[in-house]
């Protein structure tokens, strides 16, 4: 288990920051034709490009696959979380033989118990907040900010009057 912001330099040159309570298993050298390692947990990937050896992630019921790109995946209980930054990735749930293809803003919400995705846009790619110190909103629904704001701070809220859900959220929160 990793501390928040720990970095890995993987024998490729991929970089790799681990968010708290997070489990990486990498070799100490890519020896195949693949470069896998197998996530439980939060990291940011900057992966090193290498056409002729893919990057595979492996995490319960999943795995996602790229050749050079930089990402977010959050993988904690039921759901599975990824945030393209760059590039593009491809997502894979073990059940079916379905595959989604991501690029730059694009986001992907797996629920392992559901077997269902959602595809959705974070333009301000406010997944990575954890890694960069900072929330963005721009003409964003409150319930949306909260959810972001739920993983960033590690706390949940509740509102009062649920007619503010839907209230759109102008915001540049840095730490």
């Amino acid at each position: 288990n990793a501390q928040k912001g720990d970095n890995k330099l993987l024998s490729d040159g991929t970089v790799v920051s681990i968010n708290a309570n997070t489990k990486l298993e990498f070799p100490e050298e890519f020896k195949n034709t693949e470069r896998r390692v197998r996530l439980n947990g939060e990291a940011f990937f900057d992966v090193a490009r290498d056409t002729e050896h893919p990057f595979i992630i492996e995490m319960e019921g999943a795995t996602v696959k790229v050749l050079g790109t930089s990402f977010n995946i959050r993988s904690y209980g039921d759901e599975i979380e990824l945030t393209v930054k760059s590039g593009k990735v491809a997502f894979k749930a073990e059940e079916g033989n379905k595959s989604w293809e991501l690029i730059k803003g694009d986001q992907l919400v797996y629920k392992r118990s559901e077997r269902t995705v959602k595809m959705q846009r974070d333009e301000q790619l406010n997944a990575i907040a954890w890694k960069r110190g900072s929330l963005v909103f721009v003409d964003t629904q409150l319930k949306e900010a909260l959810r972001y704001m739920t993983n960033y701070y590690g706390v949940s809220f509740q509102l009062e009057n649920a007619k503010l859900q839907n209230c759109k959220l102008n915001l540049n929160y840095e730490q």
